[in-house]
């Protein structure tokens, strides 16, 4: 495409590439810029660079391309130049504010047709559709809908939209890993993927195809896509394996199989791994070595499976000119960059920063040899390599922000997880194929790291529902998320394979699936057991390691089908190998039942003791509304609580003595990770009805905040404060509170609080903006009447506030003053154990003395 643009447009894609790799090397080793600088000048790029490559075919194509580089470039420069305004008038948007919202909207969906394809676009237009009239939806899905340039205002400016979560990751990892990928190539370690498992393996049984699986492997680490990682070392791998035997289907089908891996494969596993690690706030060198042992155990399924094929059929490679120790004493230092950004990520560098250095490290490696040196025109080549490369995933940026901002928007994020729950009937495993076909469907029109991010969005919650940690149900939802590269009837990777191979393409796709069939497996040993997660003690998972191996080299020896042709060459003479086959499985299977069985029962026997407990201290039993108590090991000790449950009435949210260091430090929990305190999904429960939310089955508060001693009587702060539910769209902003004593004025029956100081931000257009806009036409005297008592109580308690933000101050206060019930959930960064926690509980004046703390399980 860029040999295709004229001298001055070459000029121009140039200077924009040395813009990205200049401007974000330095925000990541130096100063990282402001938010709006962060991700606008990433998305005001790309949408120029798209419209000048990817030229339309109508006729004054050209002068329609400029005209939408133009029109990008006003819109994203305003949205930068004006976001601090535009956030703090968010709910009373000016005319402009909204015709610029409407022109980013719909520039982006131009964006994606142009690179990913009209289905993709065709599924960000329906769901719009759905944002505007949601009202007239089945009432599973129903919501209250709004004006087209409201719903425009949302996703472009709220932070779950275009510019969000989407934007920020693609802007802080993906463009410098991309340019990372293009920089590695330049030096010519593209050359030591294929040298190294070529003189390793290349002379074994069925070599070429091992070859295949290794080369994968070592560049799939690294180029982030399936579909390139096929056409890059399929070109060479392919057309070997077809000369030392293999069928051109099998041929074909290979190669994609093993290039799958390289998705699931650290440093850099795609775009994946770095979205997983925004989402969970997990470190991203905790994903890597999560992902370690899966990708590992994937390519050795596919490994034994292809030298079973070869084996059936006789295929042996050639023998290497150059051995591979001597291969490597020649070429080590290829090595030097992917593991210069892997112990750095290791050391919790950033992964910007490693990935920065590690383009250093390509440079420095390149003038290794002479052939392979970087000056200044190489340099700028592999610049122009990577942003052209980055922009296939950068397009999508557009219709991912409609997809996730219309989902939020409508709160079907909140009530999709129930949805699929009750479906597969509460069990996990038809959970897991739910979100298989779910993610299958959608990979048919959508690229696979959208499609990840989209599922993730709405069937996490189910998986955590269902006991599965947060780590391992993102990890079902990225693999289920590739399968649409092999899986008929899209599998694009597989047909990449079968044009290389010149081989029928539908042998070559389901030949492919066949080789890939761990890619099914691991879902379910993600689900149901933990230590492939790593989520146990070292002993367990040291355990759970070896079964899966055994199982793995069974599984693949069961699937590749050798078994019957022994049994139809040699008859029943070798029958005890596909016998003990089966029953390793079987154990490995009934292995998983019975520790799931015993975690069951020692989760029954603990949370009675706990009950049998606290009744007698408390005299009242607990109860079971929330699951909070989970087994984090195989093992029966220790046993660890994560969670508690704090239930209030009208009692006071928390008093200072339950807020103190002191008993944050003898293990109570509240303060974890020095003064920070997480308060996650209060249900707004049926005191909705109070505030006018009767239509609302289900509404949702999330805030995370620290609190601090430090200046006398005590400063609370929240932070990434949202309101969600099905009926009304979510805001977001801060909230710090300032000298009160002794408890926060958030629930009906508080008046102690002193109350001095107020700060609120809001990010979005949802429940408050709604409600005055409601009043202001006169269409619901229930809420006119209670925001008025709200404002009356509101009056009594800030006193100083004044001037043009009172109402909408006023107005916030009231929507918490009127709380009856407030359900709140701590969750603690680290375990906590149960006796400690009980005798901690039990303490006179502690949290017993106060309040109804109940106890429940998570999961079976």
């Amino acid at each position: 495409m860029y040999e295709n643009l004229r001298r001055f447009e070459q000029i121009l894609f140039d200077l924009c590439s040395l813009i990205l790799v200049g401007f974000y090397s330095y925000s990541a080793v130096g100063e990282p810029a402001a938010t709006q600088y962060h991700r606008g000048i990433y998305i005001l790029v790309t949408y120029v660079l798209v419209f000048l490559t990817y030229r339309t075919k109508m006729k004054f194509g050209r002068v329609i391309d400029y005209l939408l580089i133009v029109l990008s470039t006003i819109t994203i420069i305003y949205w930068i130049a004006n976001f601090e305004d535009i956030n703090y008038r968010m709910g009373a948007e000016t005319d402009i504010d909204m015709a610029m919202a409407v022109v980013g909207v719909l520039l982006g969906i131009e964006l994606a047709r142009r690179v990913v394809g009209n289905i993709f676009v065709f599924i960000g237009v329906l769901l719009l559709l759905y944002g505007v009239y949601g009202e007239y939806m089945p009432e599973l899905i129903s919501h209250a809908g709004d004006t087209f340039p409201s719903l425009c205002v949302s996703i472009f400016y709220r932070s779950d939209g275009v510019f969000g979560i989407m934007a920020n990751v693609l802007a802080t990892y993906i463009l410098l890993f991309v340019i990372f990928g293009a920089f590695l190539e330049k030096c010519g370690a593209q050359k030591f993927f294929i040298d190294f498992p070529l003189a390793a393996v290349g002379h074994k049984v069925g070599g070429p195809a091992k070859v295949a699986v290794i080369a994968s492997g070592l560049f799939g680490s690294i180029s982030g896509s399936a579909i390139a990682n096929t056409v890059s070392t399929g070109t060479f791998t392919i057309p070997m394996m077809k000369r030392a035997g293999f069928r051109p289907h099998v041929a074909g089908a290979i190669e994609p199989a093993a290039s799958i891996g390289g998705m699931f494969m650290p440093p850099i596993m795609g775009a994946g791994g770095f979205i997983m690690a925004e989402m969970t706030g997990m470190p991203y060198s905790w994903i890597m070595l999560v992902s370690l042992f899966p990708a590992l155990m994937y390519f050795f399924s596919v490994f034994v499976m292809v030298h079973y094929e070869a084996k059936i059929h006789g295929v042996v490679g050639e023998k290497h000119e150059v051995s591979a120790l001597e291969i490597v004493k020649q070429e080590w230092f290829y090595i030097l960059p992917l593991l210069s950004i892997t112990v750095l990520m290791l050391f919790n560098y950033s992964p910007a920063y490693s990935a920065v250095i590690g383009i250093g490290t390509c440079i420095v490696v390149s003038w290794f040899r002479k052939d392979t040196r970087m000056g200044a025109l190489e340099l700028l080549e592999a610049a122009r390599e990577g942003t052209e490369n980055s922009l296939k995933i950068g397009a999508t940026v557009g219709v991912i922000g409609i997809i996730i901002g219309v989902l939020t928007y409508s709160g079907v994020v909140l009530t999709f997880a129930d949805i699929v729950i009750e479906l597969a009937h509460g069990s996990l495993f038809m959970t897991i194929l739910l979100i298989a076909l779910a993610s299958l469907v959608l990979g048919m029109g959508v690229p696979v790291t959208a499609a990840y991010l989209i599922t993730a969005v709405v069937a996490v919650p189910a998986l955590t529902h269902l006991g599965v940690n947060e780590i391992a149900a993102h990890m079902i939802v990225y693999w289920l998320s590739q399968d649409s590269n092999i899986t008929p009837p899209v599998c694009i990777a597989a047909f990449a394979g079968a044009t290389i191979a010149q081989a029928n393409m539908w042998k070559t796709a389901f030949t492919s699936f066949k080789f890939a069939k761990f890619l099914y497996l691991a879902p379910f040993l993600f689900g149901y057991v933990p230590a492939f997660s790593l989520d146990g003690t070292p002993g367990d998972i040291a355990k759970v390691f070896f079964v899966i191996i055994l199982g793995t080299y069974f599984y693949a020896y069961l699937l590749s089908g050798v078994w019957l042709h022994q049994i139809k060459e040699r008859a029943f003479k070798e029958m005890w190998l596909p016998v003990a086959t089966l029953a390793i499985v079987l154990v490995f299977v009934g292995y998983s039942y019975s520790v799931k069985s015993a975690a069951k029962t020692i989760l029954t026997d603990s949370i009675a003791t706990v009950d049998a407990s606290i009744e007698d201290f408390y005299g009242k039993k607990p109860t079971t509304t929330y699951k909070e108590i989970r087994v984090s090991t195989f093992s029966k000790f220790p046993m660890m609580v994560r969670d508690i449950e704090v239930k209030l009435g009208t009692r006071k949210l928390f008093g200072a003595k339950s807020l103190t260091f002191d008993e944050a430090e003898d293990g109570t929990g509240f303060l974890v990770n020095g003064e920070e305190v997480r308060i996650r999904e209060a249900a707004l429960g049926e005191w909705g009805e109070g505030l006018g939310l009767e239509d609302l089955p289900y509404a949702k508060l999330n805030f995370d905040g620290f609190y601090d001693t430090s200046g006398g009587e005590g400063t609370f702060v929240i932070r990434d404060f949202t309101i969600t539910g099905d009926g009304f769209a979510d805001f977001a902003g801060t909230i710090a509170l300032t000298n009160f004593s002794p408890a926060l004025p958030f629930v009906k029956g508080v008046r102690d609080a002193s109350l001095t100081e107020l700060e609120f931000t809001a990010d979005g257009s949802g429940y408050l903006k709604r409600l005055l806009r409601q009043i202001a036409r006169g269409r619901d005297q229930k809420r006119s009447e209670m925001l008025a008592e709200g404002k009356a109580a509101v009056e009594e308690k800030i006193a100083a506030t004044s001037g043009e933000e009172a109402d909408s101050l006023r107005a916030l206060i009231s929507f918490f003053d009127a709380v009856d019930n407030l359900t709140v959930k701590f969750n603690f960064s680290g375990p906590v154990p149960v006796d400690r926690f009980i005798e901690e509980i039990k303490e006179p004046g502690s949290l017993l003395d106060k309040y109804e703390i109940s106890f429940a399980h998570e999961g079976e």
